[in-house]
């Protein structure tokens, strides 16, 4: 009582709720109104011919004016369907489609969906559900282009033929001539007399092709017929977003349970859509553009603007990078913000691979490396976590999980190379001989984790990928990384035992370089005093000797010297900075467990920097210090 007049029409052919009313009390459902939205005929001579939406709603008013039975004309806003491409409103009308009932094998392809693995999980549900709200299917489109549907109807009479031999004997013409046969071929060689004398009867070439095009959900849902040979041949992934599970992922299923009685796909990986920064849908109908491309190369629009001095071109690699990084499974937003973080990501990880490249120039792996033993410890360290690396990325790929793969590499080049282990090694690197044992090990870890790292990000990067791998200086004649099988560790690089070792020294190290914020770490001495236990005998693994400017343990102190002591010294002076600390040795799975206590004491150095490693172990500062000086004499 409290909304509209309370006088309403019902007209069948122009609305799902009248329709429905009109077939449950069998009401005639009459279309007076054509595709173009024009009155027919049948409507009546002063309607013929007239537009619906124009002038046929003033010749309509003047019917009733005419017959006096008009009581009121007004103008109203309202909402009402409008095509979403041309901004024009549309007219809801009845027409004959095709239709194919799926109850039949509704059931057995809900059955055979549970054997499909779905990433996310929850698409499973929802594409079944899907599947329960859908009781036929509409295979027919109105159009004037697309492959036609096979059928043909009699000129006079209300029926249609269609049985197998029509069907055989267009697919054979469509393959033969492509679907446009359709058109140019009139009736009787689309239809010869022997086909027809089969199926028509007496008055079979009064039957003419149907205008009905095949829907394109049809057309492409039973793409897995052409691209899957064999009747057993299922595909591992079918990949597309959440919208077609009630699109291509359910018409071609449909299409293969119905023909083969088994799922086309093995995995579906649904995944989200596109939103604008502040989460706004984006549309290509409102000028927003995600990817433009122009001279070969792709740029990034954000409601079509396409100045470059403010949104400056990103490149296939950001935009690649961005989408794996993304939790693609849900909805993603995407902006300039976002897009330079994933810019400075990929800046991070050109300067680690420039790096790796540039300091295995002058090794050949057959030739220079060191056997995994006989490695600097922290070398074999870096391999330890190289080969978790690389089992984490392939898991994860396997799971389609790009956002793991990309926070794994992430964190490896920028915390463990990039902040770590480049930082330590490059004394030994730059400074000692170039055939030196010590300067090899670390140069067979470099080439390892190149080898990894370039062929983990491979799929998301392949064009940086490729580049890399062309300019990898000890391959003669380098094929493509897409060509050489995927990343492959050793199992004798995984060594627990190791991680006690380099990070109860790591301990020690980030206690005294937190000690002299600012400060060159190579200014200062330390001496490390370890009451005895275990982290004693596994600190002394990585320096025998008692002091050393050379030793592993100095080289991850990054001092000029380090001590290693198992009471504290009596002579310490006023200048020293104490730092105190514990550390739990865990081994074994727990089998074995000690924490014990550790002082490092800190001290400026005493001797001159060396010209040379900038260390300060020289006699005076125009003098090289001992190891220089050697390296330098050979």
């Amino acid at each position: 009582m409290s909304k509209g007049t309370g006088l309403v029409h019902t007209a069948p052919a122009h609305g799902m709720e009248d329709y429905s009313v009109a077939s449950q009390h069998n009401l005639p459902v009459d279309c007076l109104v054509d595709e173009a939205g024009i009155f027919t005929d049948v409507a009546g001579p002063e309607l013929q011919n007239k537009a619906v939406l124009e002038e046929g709603t003033d010749v309509v008013i003047k019917m009733l004016q005419t017959a006096k039975n008009l009581l009121k004309v007004e103008k109203l806003v309202h909402s009402y369907p409008y095509d979403w491409r041309t901004k024009k409103p549309v007219v809801i009308r009845a027409s004959k489609q095709w239709f194919v009932n799926i109850t039949d094998i509704k059931t057995t392809a809900k059955e055979l969906l549970k054997k499909v693995k779905f990433i996310p999980g929850s698409a499973l549900n929802a594409m079944a559900e899907t599947l329960d709200r859908r009781p036929y299917w509409c295979i027919s489109r109105q159009r004037v282009w697309g492959v036609p549907i096979p059928v043909f109807h009699h000129k006079t009479k209300d029926e249609y033929l269609i049985n197998s031999q029509t069907i055989e004997h267009i697919t054979k013409l469509v393959e033969k001539h492509g679907s446009d046969i359709w058109w140019t071929l009139p009736p009787e060689q689309l239809l010869p007399k022997e086909v027809l004398s089969q199926v028509g009867g007496p008055d079979a070439l009064e039957y003419v092709p149907g205008q009905d095009i095949l829907d394109i959900w049809f057309d492409s849902g039973t793409s897995w017929s052409c691209v899957l040979p064999g009747t057993d041949q299922r595909a591992d992934l079918y990949l597309e977003g959440k919208d077609q599970l009630g699109g291509w992922f359910q018409s071609s299923l449909l299409t293969s349970v119905a023909a083969r009685k088994k799922a086309p796909f093995k995995t579906v990986v649904v995944h989200g859509f596109t939103l604008g920064e502040k989460g706004e849908k984006m549309s290509k109908s409102l000028g927003q553009n995600l990817i433009g491309i122009e001279s070969h190369s792709i740029y990034i629009f954000f409601l079509n603007k396409k100045d470059q001095s403010k949104e400056p071109p990103y490149g296939a690699d950001v935009l690649r990078w961005w989408v794996a990084e993304s939790n693609v499974f849900a909805e993603v937003t995407v902006g300039p913000s976002v897009l330079s973080a994933a810019r400075d990501d990929i800046s991070k990880l050109r300067n680690t691979l420039r790096f790796l490249l540039g300091n295995v120039a002058g090794f050949n792996p057959e030739t220079d490396a060191i056997p995994v033993n006989n490695m600097y410890i922290i070398d074999q360290y870096m391999l330890h976590l190289l080969q978790d690396l690389a089992n984490k990325i392939t898991e994860s790929y396997k799971q389609y999980d790009f956002g793991k793969v990309v926070r794994l590499l992430r964190t490896f080049y920028t915390r463990e190379l990039s902040n770590f282990y480049f930082s330590i090694i490059k004394d030994r690197l730059y400074c000692e001989k170039e055939n030196d044992p010590k300067r090899r090990s670390c140069q067979t870890a470099l080439a390892e984790i190149l080898d990894v790292i370039v062929r983990s990000f491979a799929p998301i990067l392949p064009h940086l990928a490729e580049e890399v791998f062309q300019h990898i200086p000890y391959i003669k004649e380098p094929k493509s990384v897409f060509r050489t099988g995927w990343v492959s560790t050793s199992s004798i690089w995984k060594k627990p035992g190791l991680e006690e070792a380099v990070e109860s020294a790591c301990a020690m190290r980030d206690s005294f370089l937190r000690s002299i914020p600012g400060k060159n770490a190579a200014e200062c001495k330390v001496i490390i005093v370890i009451e005895p236990g275990l982290l004693f005998e596994i600190i002394e693994m990585l320096q025998a000797e008692e002091t050393s400017s050379t030793s592993q343990l100095n080289e991850l102190m990054m001092a000029s010297q380090s001590t290693l002591l198992a009471q504290e010294p009596r002579d310490i002076t006023a200048d020293v900075i104490e730092l105190k600390g514990k550390f739990l040795i865990n081994l074994e799975g727990g089998d074995i467990r000690e924490e014990s206590l550790y002082k490092v004491l800190v001290m400026p150095a005493t001797k001159e920097k060396c010209p040379r490693c900038w260390k300060y172990t020289a006699e005076s500062s125009d003098t090289l210090c001992p190891r220089c000086a050697e390296v330098v004499s050979g």
